[in-house]
């Protein structure tokens, strides 16, 4: 469904679920940011680590994303690419 031209958009998060990532997190966070500055809209990039034995969320951190950890997300949801990370989780 597309988004209602009525609706400001305040700002677009993109949320990536990430365990062990560390080989290619670097290089899909670089192409993230580099798509997303484009579109002049306030943004944020959160990692939604699950319990990585990496440094999976050093990398995301170095590249400027917020860090979830140890998120707990269903292996289902996470296959989707998608989950409901809630307002009160802290993130660093």
């Amino acid at each position: 469904m597309p988004a209602d031209p009525q609706i400001p958009v305040r700002q677009v998060s993109f949320v990536l679920p990430c365990w062990n990532e560390e080989a290619i997190l670097g290089r899909t966070l670089d192409g993230l940011f580099a798509a997303a500055r484009p579109l002049a809209l306030p943004f944020e990039v959160i990692v939604a680590d699950d319990a990585s034995s990496d440094r999976t969320p050093d990398i995301a951190r170095q590249r400027g994303a917020l860090v979830c950890e140890e998120c707990s997300l269903s292996w289902a949801l996470k296959r989707q690419g998608r989950f409901v990370l809630l307002r009160e989780t802290v993130l660093s």
